[in-house]
C-alpha cells in the first residue's frame, strides 16, 4: 500500500511538471509577440466626415465580435470572436466630398487581420482610388 501511495505521488508530480513546462513554453512564445493583444479592439481613425463624405463596409468580416464604423468618431472598430484563431478581413469604402470645384472621390481599403493565440497583426491596403 505504501508503494502505491509513493508511486501515485511521483506520477502526479511528473504530470504536473510536464503541464507547467508546456504552459511556460506557450507564455514564452507569446512574450516576443509585439502585435496588438487579441482581446483589445483594433481602431482605425478614418477621419471626420462632412455632408458629402463617409465610409461604409463593402464586405463584412466573417469572424468578428465587433466590426463597425462609427460615423461620429470617424473610426472603424474590429474585435475577433472569442477564441477565434485564423485570418479575417473587411473591405471599407471611404468617400471624400468635393471642394466645390472638383468631384469627390472614393477609395477602397482591405484590412486583413491575422489572429493567433498571442495577439493580432493588422495590415491595411489601399485597393483603389
Amino acid at each position: 500500500m505504501k508503494k502505491l501511495i509513493v508511486f501515485s505521488a511521483l506520477a502526479l508530480l511528473i504530470f504536473a511538471t510536464v503541464g507547467c513546462e508546456k504552459n511556460k513554453e506557450e507564455k514564452e512564445s507569446c512574450t516576443n509577440y509585439t502585435q496588438q493583444e487579441k482581446s483589445k479592439k483594433y481602431e482605425w481613425l478614418i477621419g471626420s466626415f462632412g455632408d458629402e463624405e463617409g465610409a461604409g463596409i463593402i464586405k463584412q468580416a466573417q469572424h468578428f465580435k465587433v466590426s463597425k464604423i462609427i460615423r461620429d468618431k470617424g473610426a472603424y472598430y474590429y474585435q475577433p470572436k472569442d477564441r477565434f484563431v485564423g485570418s479575417d478581413s473587411v473591405k471599407i469604402e471611404v468617400s471624400e466630398g468635393s471642394d466645390g470645384g472638383s468631384r469627390g472621390h472614393t477609395t477602397l481599403y482591405k484590412i486583413k487581420f491575422d489572429i493567433t493565440k498571442c495577439g493580432m497583426k493588422v495590415s491595411r491596403t489601399k485597393i483603389t482610388e
